[in-house]
């Protein structure tokens, strides 16, 4: 049965990228690459030092991990905090940093298990 949800969460993952999916470019320090995300949001609670609750939307992007190679021969890479993604929308270059979400990962994977990676970021700004 866990080969079945597994081929099945990476024939579903496939559909949605073909779908909805947007190129977008991965960078870390001058290496980059091109790859095909399916942009959404996560919801973010965190509480301040004085106990307020700051609400704020996190844009994810989930990226088949296998494409995450810069092709150096090191192979596919794990995001990392500091990591870049750059969008086009509308004319314009929109640039979000590689985040953790509080004190879980910036990345979580989707099943089936490693094949596509939920990658949490923060807009910085646009170019």
């Amino acid at each position: 049965m866990t080969v079945f949800h597994d081929a099945l969460g990476a024939v579903l993952g496939q559909i949605a990228r073909d779908s909805c999916g947007l190129t977008v470019t991965y960078h870390r320090g001058a290496s980059s690459v091109e790859v095909t995300a399916v942009a959404g949001q996560t919801p973010q609670e965190l509480v301040d030092s004085h106990g307020t609750v700051i609400r704020q939307e996190v844009r994810d992007f989930i990226i088949e991990a296998a494409a995450i190679d810069f092709g150096d021969g090191a192979g596919p890479v794990e995001p990392q905090p500091g990591d870049r993604i750059k969008e086009r929308r509308d004319y314009t270059l929109h640039l979000y940093d590689v985040m953790p979400l509080g004190n879980a990962p910036c990345f979580e994977e989707v099943p089936p298990q490693g094949v596509n990676l939920r990658i949490h970021t923060k807009a910085v700004g646009t170019e």
